[in-house]
């Protein structure tokens, strides 16, 4: 069991070299190049679901206002001489299916092969191919119906989007994804890359060891593992993060959990409803319209900075000596609590104006640092 493992590893290893390379410029040590174009379209229906699954190349995405689909494919394989471009070449074919409701497009590898053989040659290629450094590329350049829904699979390569009004499904892995704006739903899965967006109304993350920057968004539900999130301006943000970086300019409404993760928001609109567990939550600006906020945490620090004209019931639960309030809270009540001495309640009300706004903190073994400063001057553009 351990050397099919091994073999399988190093196999994989093997293909990351042949065709890994995609990503880079062409191997000074190369001496050919072939290069090959297919060209393909479709008559569609306007809401016609397309699914296309490619590996080791890029997938650029455009819409257009016609009820049909084109493609243009273009591979390139490098290699030593003429023969092996050419064996190279031969390894890749392509799936069409069309269908009244759906297109269906696939980048085949390997067709004839079986997965022992196709493990094989991987293997029993692998000193040539360390010389060669022969490698190969798929890329697709597709034209779609506007309000088509869009289904891609792509791994080892980029995926760009210049714009799209239907549903986008995008599964990527060790490749970057490009958008400007993006007005149907986005469901984005992406593995090892970075993604950089514009703007979206409304999307589903999942984010693993990855970097993410969005312009503009109206709803986010994120799900990320060890990755860098930065968003300018959001109106409503799900999260389920672990082990992240979160920088976040402009929120209106944050929810969710967060394990290990520190999260830096600018300015908060509206609430925040977290629970968090290591890490640490600082707000610079807590702005006078917010409504709610609430934060549990362990082994979390929580650190909060209000405009000093808002109004607000106050209620923190923590460690007594790790609880920072401002000169102007000292009139809040505070209890002891009798089960554990070590932690008080502070609660009371800050502000003179009226309304039902409330912060409730509840920290186990961390630092709750509330300040009272002007909130700083936009520097963006202003929320509507």
């Amino acid at each position: 069991m351990k050397k099919l493992i091994s073999i399988l590893i190093f196999s994989l290893l093997i293909e990351g070299s042949l065709f890994g390379g995609i990503l880079g410029s062409k191997n000074k040590d190369t001496d050919t190049r072939l290069t090959k174009v297919i060209e393909r379209g479709f008559n569609v229906r306007s809401n016609v679901t397309i699914d296309l699954t490619n590996k080791y190349g890029q997938v650029v995405l455009n819409s257009w206002d016609q009820d049909s689909v084109t493609m243009k494919i273009q591979i390139t394989a490098y290699g030593k001489n003429d023969d092996a471009v050419e064996k190279l070449m031969d390894r890749v074919d392509f799936d069409f299916n069309n269908t009244a409701n759906f297109l269906t497009i696939e980048t085949v590898f390997d067709r004839n092969s079986g997965v022992f053989k196709d493990l094989w040659n991987s293997v029993s290629d692998a000193s040539k191919n360390l010389i060669s450094k022969s490698r190969i590329t798929v890329d697709y350049e597709i034209y779609i119906p506007s309000s088509s829904t869009m289904e891609i699979v792509n791994r080892f390569g980029n995926i760009y989007v210049n714009q799209h009004g239907g549903k986008l499904v995008v599964d990527l892995s060790h490749g970057d994804f490009r958008a400007s704006n993006i007005e149907a739903p986005l469901d984005l899965t992406l593995g090892y890359g970075r993604a950089n967006i514009r703007s979206i109304r409304e999307a589903r993350i999942n984010l693993k060891g990855g970097e993410i920057d969005v312009s503009r968004a109206s709803q986010i539900d994120l799900q990320s593992t060890s990755s860098e999130i930065y968003i300018s301006d959001i109106s409503s943000l799900r999260v389920d993060s672990r082990n992240d970086a979160m920088r976040l300019e402009e929120v209106g409404y944050i929810a969710g959990k967060a394990n290990f993760t520190d999260i830096q928001i600018d300015r908060l609109f509206e609430s925040t409803d977290m629970d968090l567990l290591y890490g640490e939550l600082d707000v610079s600006n807590v702005m006078a319209s917010f409504s709610r906020i609430r934060i549990n945490g362990r082994t979390a620090d929580v650190q909060l900075n209000f405009d000093p004209t808002s109004s607000f019931e106050l209620d923190i639960y923590g460690r007594e000596e790790r609880i920072i309030l401002p000169s102007a809270m000292a009139g809040l009540k505070s209890e002891v609590d009798e089960d554990d001495d070590k932690n008080v309640r502070i609660t009371g009300k800050y502000g003179d104006g009226s309304g039902e706004k409330s912060v409730d903190l509840e920290v186990d073994n961390g630092d709750i640092i509330i300040t009272l400063e002007e909130p700083v001057p936009y520097t963006t553009k202003q929320r509507n």
